[in-house]
């Protein structure tokens, strides 16, 4: 299973969600994982990254963070 890293990055387009390829189940994390803190998100923002990960993007902004919460 490919597994990917999502990355918000501003360009000059506006500021835009990258998915590259990470690390296999195989290979163990690094010790300097970065967190996401999801409330500083906006909602439309929440909802890119929930569907990019192929997660359930409706409701409220709690309930999307909730289920990114539990996919990390």
């Amino acid at each position: 299973m490919a597994r990917y890293i999502y990355q918000w990055k501003n360009t000059d387009r506006g500021r835009r969600l990258f998915r590259t390829p990470g690390r296999s189940a195989v290979q163990p994390a690094a010790a300097e994982t970065e967190t996401v803190d999801y409330g500083s998100l906006l909602k439309a923002e929440l909802v890119e990254t929930a569907d990019a990960r192929g997660i359930d993007s409706t409701g409220t902004k709690a309930d999307i963070i909730e289920r990114l919460e539990a996919d990390d």
